[in-house]
């Protein structure tokens, strides 16, 4: 349940406070504090990730230690944070932390859930749009094919407005790479 609204809170379709409360009734029962705190400072860096890229990526990085303490670094819900922590890093010109962490990620849940698994795609799109800014576009190539791939087999079976905002926006970004690399001419 809680992993549930942590990804519905990442679409922006949840109240915050709800993950908030989720994570204290968490620690209730588990007889900790950490997990409403690594909750917490993700969405605090959520929050300030727009106005202080800086605070964002402090509050990212102390989550990063108590959920690696907590659950593993392979745990699902660290790869689903690892989408938001990269961007972050990218954004303050740390590309080459960004790219890798976001790599480990799409390895672990790619093995862990399944090349279709549809975090698969929006870490691959994720990665893609990062090496596309500092100009990786053969990385970028093999992210975005890897995005189209997983929204496709999502596409099949659900035709929801969501999966195919996703999969055009990585078609067009596909399209870029291999333009950019010469691959792709009108």
């Amino acid at each position: 349940m809680l992993f549930l609204t942590v990804l519905e809170n990442t679409g922006g379709r949840t109240n915050p406070s709800r993950v908030e409360e989720l994570g204290t009734l968490w620690d209730a029962s588990s007889g900790t504090t950490q997990f409403g705190e690594f909750i917490n400072l993700i969405l605090k860096g959520n929050l300030v990730a727009r106005m202080d890229r800086q605070a964002a990526a402090e509050s990212f990085k102390e989550a990063n230690q108590i959920g690696t303490q907590l659950l593993g670094e392979k745990h699902l819900i660290m790869s689903l944070f690892s989408g938001r922590h990269a961007t972050v890093l990218s954004n303050l010109g740390k590309t080459n932390e960004a790219m890798t962490m976001l790599e480990a990620a799409l390895e672990n849940v790619g093995s862990s859930q399944g090349e279709n698994f549809i975090l698969v795609g929006n870490l691959a799109h994720t990665l893609g749009g990062i090496a596309s800014s500092v100009g990786d576009f053969p990385t970028a190539e093999n992210s975005f094919r890897r995005a189209v791939q997983v929204y496709t087999k999502h596409l099949e079976v659900n035709e929801s407005e969501l999966y195919l905002k996703q999969y055009r926006q990585s078609i067009l970004r596909l399209s870029v790479a291999l333009t950019m690399q010469g691959k792709y001419r009108k």
